[in-house]
């Protein structure tokens, strides 16, 4: 029995051969297959156009929280801002880049000024600046306690600048017709894409080089059954499909997010009449995702074959996009605000609190921060002396042990 081929070099393809992801796995791509592609074309493709395609969509998986389809959390994202770098974590959570402390020394006088973004924080560079000037801990904090000291926890706010986009470079084009590939290849067979009628489709994602076919349109028209799409798979759902339109040829669509498209030409001629499959998945959950989507919606083909393009439409898709990833940077700010606070008092779990003193801080603090987070304003608290010894006993013991 003859071995399988990969699709793009013609390597043989073994029980060795690495795993590829139909859908990439920077997109939350979950279908997976050892008889595609080779290891070495696989690892190529990783470290080129997959990655290029990963770099773009840096910033909308970072400010929609969209892991990978491995699981992995959505990657950080640096940005200036008047206040200085801010550095967006996986969880969209803001914080400055600044040195956690400084020690400037005149006339025999030692200052120290210590940013942190929080009371564990600054607990942490009050030691690192004991060490630096070789004084035990305490020492250092009850000097610190005897001067002027006033503790402030800062909470950035979510981003107000626009947010600038670009999506489409020939590289991450080429990933996106990949994956087109790829899927044809899992139906229609290897040797069936390994043949002269895909030539250009595999030229262009190896090399770059479209040939005279110019076999790439960019589609900012809605996928016309994204209803049923958005219901099973969220507003920003990923979608390939592939299909033969009524020349013969085989068309691929690729759907970013629901927000942009492109029309891919895989094969100008020689595809097998009727046919068309389809994947989708949600990049917010990608544990949600389907390859018999053309199969149980039933979707039409004929939409494939007139790709257009207008800015409107694509400007307005991307605003549709940004309003959904603040409404979810809201909910997550939401449970961090609520959580920090009740955690704040020791409140944890189902706990019924009667003091209503601590209610009152409590709510105080929800109320402040929520407005803050509203009007995308740091909020401030001061934190007490007593808090931060708390602290430094806790972190004694922890170190002790």
């Amino acid at each position: 029995m003859n071995p399988r081929l990969c699709i793009f070099c013609g390597t043989p393809l073994t029980r060795e051969t690495k795993p590829e992801h139909i859908l990439q796995d920077a997109l939350g791509g979950k279908s997976m297959s050892k008889v595609l592609d080779c290891s070495d074309c696989n690892s190529t493709f990783g470290s080129t156009i997959d990655k290029a395609l990963a770099e773009e969509i840096r910033p909308i998986r970072n400010m929609c929280h969209m892991p990978s389809g491995n699981g992995e959390p959505p990657p950080a994202v640096r940005h200036d801002s008047i206040a200085g770098r801010i550095v967006y974590g996986a969880g969209g959570r803001p914080r400055l880049i600044e040195k956690p402390f400084t020690l400037t020394k005149a006339d025999g006088v030692v200052t120290i000024a210590i940013r942190a973004g929080s009371a564990e924080q600054f607990v942490a560079s009050l030691k690192h600046a004991a060490a630096q000037l070789r004084v035990p801990v305490a020492e250092l904090w009850e000097k610190v306690k005897a001067g002027p000291t006033e503790v402030v926890e800062r909470f950035e706010p979510l981003p107000t600048e626009p947010r600038r986009q670009s999506l489409g470079g020939e590289l991450s084009v080429r990933a996106m017709a990949k994956s087109c590939l790829l899927l044809a290849a899992k139906h229609l067979g290897n040797e069936a894409v390994r043949g002269p009628a895909f030539a250009e489709a595999r030229n262009f994602v190896t090399n770059g080089d479209l040939g005279d076919s110019g076999g790439v349109t960019l589609d900012s028209r809605p996928v016309p059954f994204s209803d049923a799409l958005e219901a099973r798979f969220g507003p920003l759902f990923n979608l390939i499909q592939v299909a033969t339109d009524s020349r013969g040829r085989l068309l691929a669509h690729f759907t970013l997010y629901n927000v942009i498209g492109w029309q891919i030409v895989l094969a100008e001629e020689g595809a097998p009449a009727g046919f068309c499959t389809a994947l989708a998945s949600n990049p917010l959950k990608p544990q949600i995702w389907s390859d018999k989507i053309a199969e149980e919606l039933g979707v039409d083909t004929a939409w494939l074959e007139t790709p257009n393009f207008n800015s409107g439409d694509g400007v307005r898709r991307f605003g549709r996009m940004w309003v959904v990833s603040d409404d979810l940077a809201r909910e997550r700010e939401v449970g961090r605000i609520v959580e920090s606070a009740f955690a704040r008092h020791g409140i944890v779990g189902d706990v019924v609190v009667d003091n209503d003193a601590i209610k009152d801080q409590v709510f105080a603090e929800i109320h402040g921060r929520m407005a803050a987070m509203i009007v995308r304003v740091p909020y401030e608290r001061v934190i007490s002396l007593d808090e931060i010894e708390a602290l430094l006993s806790e972190s004694d013991v922890g170190d002790q042990a």
